[in-house]
């Protein structure tokens, strides 16, 4: 046999090898080392299950480090997974993020799967490379079962995440799983630790308005007047809290939420209702941003001083364009009358609330309500806007008080093109040609300082009123 002949019969061979196998089942193809991870990982649990009874290698990783055990994990695939380790699946095997399949099972909040891999001999002290241990990981998703097994094969509570120090009772508190806090603080878990923005469960607990877990927490002996690096307290964290949706026109649309109560609870039980964060806001400040009467009148009757200031610029809710600069020196009740909320300035006034505290630029609750410094992005209905205003003025308001730049309320109304405000105003004795400290009056800012064409109603109504032409500035 000449060496052309006998690579032609190789050839040959191969060929028919291909052909042969090609016509076989998948499982019947000989194993290649990876067959089985990658049946895994298309949910083909029959080829799987067949592999590993004709002898297939369950380890054998793909080139991240996933075995067959990991997939099956993650597809939440009991029967495999018990197939699978019977078949010598290592348990603790990781893939190249260091996670195993223990970890991707209470990912996904599979429960059967975790308990079985943890009876198989899955190491419970295993972390991954940021801290997280399995029992945060439990604890984050509510797995109360797995906790107590992985507690019960002695994982330590007491272990801190590395890049913010946070436990997993910090976790379970978080997402408002008392079943699970009440477990952990049980089992000596730090109730008082703390993350490094000094954040503790507690907070976590405020903050998430779960009023179960916050009575757990004070009842195990979390500290009710701790404070977070910003000067919050639990107090003031839950009252500032909402559950809410960002609407299309940046409005935040809040929802029903545990907030008020947990807020309520946290006073029942002594906190200082007049503690204030960086900026000096007290729970009575926030109970008014959030739109809580009913916790604004708890505060109020446990002692809140309904006179407090802001003490510092607000910096922007995240997302938001609106300048919360303003706020510095606002007192609840200039919140309460820049929102035109009625209920919260009647229950306000009703306490003694001081309706010419001005904020820091000068403003009064008046030039607030009747629209200085504000933005369509951020106004209330005008019928709000002049009810709130009304109620101010019939308690004796100083219709003509001046800001720090010399505008008065008139000015404010006129910018916001608030004709029902403007004859209000004007009806109480404002003065239609006030100046400003530029020499500007209403009707110029509405003709000639408005971003939008002037409002031809509002320029009619204040010539009207006896508004003289404007100066144009050359």
């Amino acid at each position: 046999m000449n060496a052309r002949t006998a690579a032609g019969l190789a050839v040959s061979w191969v060929i028919a090898l291909v052909v042969v196998l090609a016509g076989m089942p998948a499982w019947a193809v000989p194993d290649d080392g990876l067959r089985v991870v990658e049946a895994a990982e298309r949910q083909d649990w029959q080829t799987v299950r067949a592999l590993l009874a004709d002898g297939a290698d369950a380890n054998v990783a793909q080139p991240d480090g996933a075995t067959a055990l990991h997939w099956a994990a993650h597809w939440n695939d009991l029967s495999t997974v018990a197939a699978l380790v019977d078949a010598g699946a290592a348990v603790d095997a990781v893939n190249d993020l260091r996670v195993s399949p223990l970890w991707v099972a209470l990912d996904n909040g599979g429960v059967e799967i975790a308990l079985h891999l943890i009876e198989a001999g899955a190491d419970v002290h295993t972390r991954l490379p940021s801290g997280e241990t399995m029992v945060m990981t439990a604890a984050r998703n509510g797995l109360r079962t797995v906790v107590g097994r992985l507690l019960a094969g002695g994982a330590d509570a007491r272990l801190a995440e590395h890049e913010a120090g946070q436990t997993a009772l910090m976790w379970a508190a978080a997402g408002g799983y008392a079943d699970v806090v009440r477990l952990l603080a049980e089992s000596g878990a730090g109730v008082r630790a703390r993350t490094s923005g000094r954040f503790t469960a507690l907070m976590f607990a405020a903050r998430a308005g779960d009023v179960e877990s916050v009575r757990l927490l004070l009842d195990a002996g979390s500290d009710i007047e701790a404070r977070a690096i910003d000067g919050s307290t639990p107090l003031l964290i839950a009252s500032r809290s909402t559950d809410a949706l960002a609407g299309i026109d940046w409005r935040v649309i809040p929802f029903e939420s545990g907030h008020g109560a947990t807020a309520r609870l946290l006073i029942d039980r002594g906190a200082d209702v007049s503690a204030t964060d960086q900026f000096g806001r007290t729970a009575l400040h926030a109970a008014v941003e959030t739109g809580r009467p009913a916790l604004a009148r708890v505060l109020v009757e446990a002692g809140a001083h309904v006179d407090a200031q802001f003490t510092d610029r607000v910096p922007a809710l995240r997302g938001d364009y609106i300048s919360r600069a303003p706020y510095q020196g606002a007192t609840p009740l200039w919140l309460a009358a820049q929102d035109a909320n009625l209920p919260m300035m009647r229950l306000l006034l009703e306490a003694g609330a001081d309706p010419t505290q001005r904020n820091a630029f000068a403003t009064t609750p008046l030039m607030v309500a009747s629209g200085l410094g504000e933005s369509d992005a951020r106004r209330p209905p005008d019928h709000r806007v002049e009810e709130a205003v009304g109620l101010l003025l019939s308690i004796g308001a100083d219709v003509d008080a001046v800001d720090r730049g010399g505008r008065t309320a008139l000015h404010g109304a006129a910018s916001m093109w608030e004709d029902g405000v403007i004859q209000l105003l004007v009806d109480y004795g404002a003065d239609v040609n006030a100046e400003d400290s530029r020499g500007r009056t209403a009707l110029y800012g509405v003709e000639y300082s408005n971003a939008n064409a002037p409002s031809e109603s509002t320029a009619t109504l204040l010539r009207r009123l006896g508004a003289t032409e404007p100066v144009v500035e050359q």
